[in-house]
C-alpha cells in the first residue's frame, strides 16, 4: 500500500503581524511603510481584523489619500466592503475627505454601490463639496431631460446645506468639480492644466 501524503498551503487569509503593522502604518498615514508592508507575503489591504476593520477602509476613514494611492497601485479591490457593507467611498464621503473621494472615483470605486442599509456614498455626503463629487455626471450637463429625480434630490439637499455656507449660490467647475466663491466664475482648473475654465452657477 502506498502512503498518503497531504500538504497544506499557507493560510494567507489568517491575520498576522504584517497585517497589524499595516493597520498601524495607515493609522499614522505612513504611505512609505504601507508600500513596504504590502510587498510582504500575506499582507492584504482588504483583510479584516477581528472587528471587521481593513487597512483600505481605515485609510478612507482617516483621509490618508497617499495611503489609498499606494493601495490602488498594489491592485487593491476597490469594491471591497466592510462588515456593514460600506465601501471605502462610503467612508470617505461620510467623513468629507474630498481628495479620497476623488481618488476612489478615479480608481473606479463604484459610486452606485449600496451598503447593508441600501445607501450609496451620496447619502453619506457630509458637505457640499463631497455632494458635488458624488453627483451623477448628467447633473452637470444641461438641460436635465433624463435625470430630474436626481436634480430634485440635489436641490433639496443643496438648499439645506447652503444655509451653512458663507456663499449661498456657489459655482462649480464642470471639469474638476471644485466649488468656488469666486464671483467671476473663472478659475484655474487643474484638470485642464491651469487653463481658465468657466464656472457654472448651481442655482
Amino acid at each position: 500500500y502506498g502512503s498518503l501524503c497531504l500538504s497544506f498551503a499557507p493560510q494567507t487569509n489568517e491575520w498576522n503581524k504584517n497585517d497589524d503593522r499595516l493597520l498601524q502604518a495607515v493609522e499614522n498615514g505612513d504611505a512609505e511603510k504601507v508600500a513596504s508592508l504590502l510587498g510582504k507575503k500575506g499582507a492584504s489591504a482588504t483583510k479584516q481584523d477581528s472587528e471587521g476593520k481593513t487597512a483600505f477602509h481605515l485609510a478612507a476613514t482617516k483621509g490618508h489619500v497617499e495611503c489609498l494611492r499606494v493601495m490602488v497601485t498594489h491592485g487593491v479591490d476597490v469594491t471591497a466592503q466592510d462588515t456593514a457593507g460600506h465601501s471605502a467611498l462610503h467612508l470617505a464621503a461620510k467623513n468629507s475627505h474630498h481628495e479620497c473621494i476623488r481618488k476612489l472615483l478615479q480608481s473606479k470605486c463604484p459610486a452606485e454601490s449600496v451598503d447593508s442599509s441600501g445607501k450609496t456614498a451620496l447619502h453619506y455626503a457630509g458637505d457640499f463639496q463631497s455632494l458635488i463629487y458624488l453627483l451623477p455626471q448628467e447633473i452637470l450637463n444641461f438641460p436635465f431631460p433624463h435625470s430630474r429625480h436626481y436634480l430634485y434630490h440635489f436641490i433639496s439637499v443643496a438648499v439645506v446645506l447652503s444655509s451653512f455656507l458663507e456663499f449661498p449660490f456657489p459655482s462649480i467647475c464642470k471639469t474638476c468639480r471644485v466649488l468656488s466663491k469666486n464671483a467671476s466664475r473663472i478659475h484655474q482648473c487643474p484638470a485642464k492644466q491651469s487653463v481658465n475654465t468657466v464656472m457654472v452657477t448651481i442655482f
